[in-house]
């Protein structure tokens, strides 16, 4: 009934994830072509930025507790090995496989 928590971002949400794995992290897609991962007990600032695609990020999902999945509307997947983050500054290298071909279909309304 209460709003427990405000997360601040510079760009438009385009999806939000719960993890299934974990009771205090989210994951979401943004317009600025980055997925942000928070630990819900510190919401000042992402555990992790996860940069790469080239246009929005409209799908995330937490394929278990140490793997993402992002979708973008430049027809690309990409998996994240959540175990490769950083704190600090955007997360490139835990990208672990990128699959093209695909076309996405996301509707904005």
């Amino acid at each position: 009934k209460n709003c427990l928590g405000t997360i601040r971002n510079v760009a438009n949400v385009c999806c939000v994830q719960f993890s299934a794995h974990s009771s205090h992290l989210l994951a979401f897609g943004s317009a600025n072509y980055s997925t942000y991962c928070y630990d819900l007990r510190n919401l000042r600032s992402p555990w992790c930025v996860l940069v790469g695609h080239r246009k929005a990020v409209s799908y995330v999902k937490f394929l278990d507790s140490e793997t993402l999945v992002s979708a973008s509307t430049d027809n690309s997947l990409k998996i994240w090995d959540l175990n490769k983050t950083s704190s600090v500054g955007a997360s490139t290298s835990a990208r672990s496989l990128t699959l093209s071909g695909h076309t996405n279909e996301k509707v904005w309304f």
